[in-house]
């Protein structure tokens, strides 16, 4: 009986089990397979993607304005943007692109490119639109507020009263990729901005390119040998969609996989003494929430939702079957995140 804006559970660790070196032989040397579930996985255009699933994977596609540090979440540091200015006002925002970036077909990143990235965000009006036109662009006025002045330079104005932080945020989020403009328009079809074939292709210049998404089956990734960061060390990756966590220790086991990403904590404890396996935690953001239909006369009355509340045993969970693996956090951000703060009242 939890309600989103009520009850939120921060992972405190988020367990991953690896098979090591010994338990790898079926698996090729260059290729990282992984087996998580990806029925959640609808799209990967990042002009329209919003789920997990393709948001994890997207975003080891697509280089984006901003990025977040990998090892310190709390850096947020440039990506396609080598630098960046806000106006005292803090409606106008400059970027400086970082020079000789490239795409994944060899064409340059330019600010053009990412100019009409965000905008095509705007104009396409998919689920990520509203992280961009709470800013006050619309699809009248997207392309006057937002330009690119010189290949390598973007400025873009607000409208709205936001303070830098968050505008710069969600800079950094999957909707405010570099796509390459060349590329994405020669797929256009009906002025779809190139979405129908970006749901299922590349057009990025990140750590790695789409190689091919199979429908409830695999994703696979291949390293970009161009990244500005370097290319990865995993030439390929595969994510294979396994559903079930009692599968995923099987094939991990057997060596058939080289991370499971989605067992449960009773599949993590045998799997301890095994020594061709190493179980490694990271801080995660999981929010678990019971959504109440307000049109059912009872759950109109707040008293009644308050009560359900007040039936859940938050710390019973997190001491029995989540074994201590979760914190209670009863607010709708969870720790971390901008803006969050340690509420259990």
């Amino acid at each position: 009986m939890l309600n989103r804006r009520d009850f939120a559970l921060l992972a405190a660790a988020s367990p991953l089990a690896f098979a090591a070196p010994a338990a790898r032989a079926a698996t090729p040397k260059d290729t990282v397979v992984i087996a998580e579930q990806l029925d959640g996985l609808i799209t990967l255009d990042p002009g329209e993607s919003y789920e997990i699933a393709g948001q994890e994977i997207g975003t080891n596609v697509y280089d984006r304005l901003m990025r977040y540090e990998a090892e310190d979440v709390t850096k947020l540091v440039g990506g396609v943007a080598l630098s960046n200015t806000v106006s005292p006002d803090a409606k106008t925002y400059t970027f400086k692109l970082r020079p000789n970036m490239k795409f994944e077909s060899g064409n340059p990143v330019t600010a053009d490119d990412m100019a009409w990235s965000l905008q095509r965000v705007v104009l396409m009006d998919k689920t990520p639109a509203f992280l961009f036109t709470q800013l006050g662009w619309s699809k009248d006025n997207v392309k006057d507020l937002v330009k690119a002045t010189d290949p390598t330079t973007l400025t873009f104005k607000i409208t709205a009263d936001l303070a830098p932080s968050l505008v710069l945020n969600l800079m950094s989020t999957l909707a405010a990729s570099a796509v390459d403009k060349k590329v994405a328009l020669s797929h256009e079809v009906n002025g779809d901005y190139g979405n129908a074939w970006l749901k299922t292709h590349s057009a990025a210049s990140g750590p790695y390119t789409l190689v091919a998404w199979k429908a409830d089956e695999s994703v696979t990734l291949l390293a970009n040998p161009g990244y500005h960061l370097g290319p990865p060390h995993t030439k390929r990756v595969i994510v294979r969609h396994v559903p079930e966590p009692a599968t995923q220790r099987l094939l991990l086991e057997k060596g058939d996989i080289d991370i499971a990403r989605d067992l449960t904590p009773d599949q993590l404890a045998p799997l301890a003494s095994n020594k061709s396996i190493r179980i490694e935690s990271f801080p995660a953001a999981n929010t678990f929430y019971l959504g109440m239909n307000l049109a059912e006369e009872h759950m109109k009355n707040p008293k009644v939702r308050e009560a359900m509340k007040w039936l859940v045993d938050y710390q019973g969970m997190v001491n029995s079957f989540l074994k201590g693996r979760f914190i209670v956090q009863q607010a709708f951000l969870p720790i971390g995140f901008m803006g969050s703060i340690a509420y259990n009242p």
